[in-house]
């Protein structure tokens, strides 16, 4: 019974452990995804441009501000409207070799531009607006401002959340130990005491053996001792 009791709570302790570490695991992943460049973004690069496919002989060292990735050449109005300086006017291979990158990533690609082949190695310096194009292939593109995911305590709120998951793991793995030691313990108590059970039945056994056989010793010394008392008795002739 006492076992039982423990497995039905350990069950339980396993089964809340898991939950909580799924909570956990589930909201933090969207929280620490990195935000990429992608169409409709306005951003800042830094680039260099070489000669030769290896990578070899620096042609350009150079910044470019507010370069709208769209892979047509016009900027929307509303994009106008709050960066006036934005230019979409760069060639469609340039602008693809920054989406997807996150803010201080690199990425190294060779542009195809009029039949011509270019070698860059760009990095990403700012997402001065983020979007979400509809419609990329448009050269006139409607945008919308993403809701990015802020952490209102900066990078406590990350110390705070993988500590907290820390704290409940370490709590479930001893909960866990202490379920097990607990139950090793009453296995052994339980073990115990059948042995002990076992050892009193088997020397209950015995000394009833022993009372029977001393029961049968007296039986027969008694009967013996009946049949030679009778074997003095004298007759005695009447006169």
């Amino acid at each position: 019974m006492l076992y039982s009791s423990f497995r039905r709570s350990n069950v339980l302790k396993t089964v809340i452990f898991v939950f909580l570490l799924t909570f956990l695991v589930y909201p933090t992943e969207p929280a620490d995804a990195a935000i990429t460049a992608n169409w409709g973004d306005v951003v800042d690069v830094h680039y260099f441009r070489y000669n030769n496919p290896d990578y070899s002989g620096v042609a350009e060292d150079n910044n470019i501000e507010y370069i709208y990735l769209s892979a047509g050449s016009t900027v929307p109005a509303n994009i106008l409207a709050l960066f006036p300086d934005a230019s979409a006017g760069y060639f469609s291979d340039f602008k693809s070799g920054i989406i997807g990158l996150a803010v201080d990533g690199t990425n190294r690609f060779t542009a195809l531009e009029s039949g011509t082949y270019y070698y860059f190695d760009v990095t990403l310096l700012t997402i001065r607006y983020d979007a979400v194009v509809e419609g990329s292939t448009s050269s006139t593109t409607t945008t919308t401002t993403t809701n990015s995911i802020n952490d209102p305590l900066g990078g406590l709120g990350n110390i705070i959340l993988f500590g907290g998951g820390g704290a409940i793991i370490a709590g479930g793995l001893l909960s866990w130990a202490i379920i097990s030691y607990r139950r090793n313990q009453v296995l052994s108590t339980e073990t115990s005491t059948i042995s002990r059970r076992q050892e009193s039945i088997k020397q209950s056994k015995t000394k009833l053996k022993e009372l029977r056989e001393l029961a049968e010793a007296r039986g027969s010394d008694s009967v013996e001792k009946k049949t030679v008392n009778s074997s003095d008795i004298k007759f005695r002739r009447r006169k």
